[in-house]
């Protein structure tokens, strides 16, 4: 091979990979010496046939020589970007209007394409906005790489059947994710997963628009949309902003839609009722939805969000989007059954008996609530105790709540906090260790409150974990920026002694059933209380 033969080579902008370079130029040269092209005359030979294909003269050999070149120059897919090169060029000049040389430079990139759909799982639009990046040659669209990618036969789909399964996984998880978070706490915890992913806008806010408790349909088109874009990102690496690359009117969306309560139901496909004459949601398009841009502007913003992420990350803030699409879906469904408001002395004996023997396997739920109901009736009001957290979810964070356990106890006039963590099953080092690791940053906000009549070294905080069985070792006291921190480990069996024959009802009522009565609790959790408490799980 002489410089000049190499030169002449890479002036055809070949689809070659880099580190097969010299095996493509073997090829092509040993085409020409089958052909009979002297060795001196072989760098002239490329470069008049280029002229002559330029022209519209594509001749027969010239062309065997290229197509031997291109599968030289890739093992994976040079063989079939070999066999559709020359009729991709025409099919870019004559379909999407690029000149010759802007039709070659395009198929240049053929291998990284096929690469990128066949490997990457890159959506035909994700792939074109990242080649618009890499080369401001070259026009890319979506259609256009999409036309590459299909004759190249790396082009990814998914089924209806897909779409079915991820709906019904997300069901599932969304009640043992969000537990039983109302619409806010849901859009909280979906906020703090964009937040570790590196998301910069407050997506709970932009969530709680899109579902407002007092109207979840004025923008239920938007939230469909919202929930079939997500889906795709289970499957593609796709630029979630371009609504149309995977068929807004197929069966999957119409399956989807037909999913929703009625309490949702808006009329016609979401997609083609309010987006039918752009390809890409946008601010441009947000803006046109005049009344509605308040939800329009928040899906446009969450899927540019999205955009930004890579691939795993994207995939993961998507299914919690969908976690909490489901939880939307939940409050706009009838309650299916509930507890009594007021349970019976047997029947709250029972419960006990049934929570301090094993886990009730509600995501913490009934855990929580009973240990709600039991510390309730130890620290009163009337003894000067203010409690914290009572009736929270299980995924309320301490920190934003501003708490130091799951529900905390204060009484000013000890300067003494005490709080509980309930915790199904057994109470391991590891999980207690992960707890006590994020206690300074739960304690700090209560230790402003206190500078403003005491200060933190007058405070003492004892916290109690409470789970079926301690498999953990108590920690020795900590001192927290001057504040005292005791431990105690206990099981629910211990728990449930200290208030022997005490008179639970009324907190019982308050902390249990008035809680698991609300639509934030998964129908499940009614039906496991009822069953503890010896009703059937579908009764009234």
């Amino acid at each position: 091979m002489t410089i000049e033969f190499r030169e002449a080579f890479r002036s055809l902008w070949l689809p070659v990979s880099v580190n097969r370079e010299t095996e493509a130029i073997d090829a092509t040269e040993a085409r020409m010496e089958e052909i009979g092209i002297a060795e001196s005359d072989r760098a002239q030979w490329i470069r008049a046939g280029l002229e002559s294909w330029r022209d519209g003269a594509l001749e027969h050999d010239w062309r065997s020589a290229l197509h031997s070149a291109i599968r030289a120059g890739d093992l994976k897919y040079g063989d079939a970007v070999a066999t559709e090169y020359f009729s991709l060029h025409s099919v870019l000049k004559n379909d999407f209007l690029l000149s010759f040389d802007a039709a070659r430079t395009f198929l240049s990139h053929s291998l990284l394409i096929s690469r990128l759909s066949g490997e990457e799982r890159m959506s035909s639009a994700q792939i074109a906005s990242l080649l618009s990046d890499r080369d401001t040659r070259v026009g890319f669209s979506r259609q256009s790489v999409d036309k590459v990618v299909t004759k190249l036969r790396t082009k990814r789909n998914f089924t209806l059947e897909d779409v079915q399964k991820v709906f019904s996984d997300d069901a599932e998880l969304e009640e043992l994710l969000l537990a039983d978070s109302d619409l806010p706490a849901a859009a909280d915890a979906v906020a703090q997963i964009g937040k570790g992913v590196g998301v910069p806008i407050n997506l709970s806010e932009r969530l709680q628009t899109l579902a407002d408790p007092g109207d979840l349909q004025r923008y239920s088109p938007y939230v469909q949309m919202l929930h079939y874009q997500c889906t795709i990102a289970e499957f593609f690496d796709h630029r979630v902003s371009d609504i149309y690359e995977f068929s807004p009117r197929s069966q999957r969306v119409n399956w989807l839609v037909e999913q929703y309560p009625d309490a949702l139901v808006a009329a016609g496909n979401p997609f083609l009722n309010n987006a039918k004459s752009v390809e890409s949601v946008n601010l441009a398009w947000a803006r046109s939805k005049a009344a509605q841009y308040a939800g329009a502007l928040c899906l446009v913003e969450i899927l540019v969000e999205l955009e930004n992420l890579g691939f795993s990350s994207r995939q993961e803030l998507a299914a919690w989007i969908r976690f909490w699409i489901h939880r939307v879906m939940r409050f706009a469904r009838p309650i299916t059954s509930q507890v009594p408001e007021q349970l019976t002395q047997p029947q709250i004996d029972a419960l006990l008996e049934f929570i301090v023997a094993e886990e009730s396997r509600t995501a913490g739920i009934l855990e929580q609530r009973i240990v709600d109901a039991l510390t309730s009736t130890m620290y009163t009001r009337e003894d000067g105790w203010i409690s914290r957290g009572l009736g929270d979810s299980v995924t309320a964070t301490n920190t934003s709540r501003k708490k130091v356990g799951d529900c905390d106890y204060q009484k000013l006039t000890e300067r003494r906090v005490v709080a509980f963590e309930a915790h199904g099953g057994a109470l391991t080092q590891i999980y207690l260790h992960g707890h006590l690791s994020t206690l300074p940053k739960a304690l700090a906000p209560r230790q402003e409150e206190w500078f403003g009549f005491s200060s933190p070294e007058e405070w003492a905080v004892d916290i109690e974990f409470i789970a079926h069985e301690i498999l953990a070792e108590t920690p020795e006291p900590m001192q927290i920026d001057g504040t005292t921190v005791r431990f105690r480990l206990r099981t629910f069996n211990q728990l449930a002694a200290d208030i022997a024959g005490g008179n639970l009802a009324d907190a019982v009522r308050r902390y249990i059933c008035d809680p698991v009565n609300e639509k934030r609790t998964p129908n499940r959790v009614r039906a496991k209380l009822r069953e503890m408490i010896g009703l059937p799980a579908d009764g009234d």
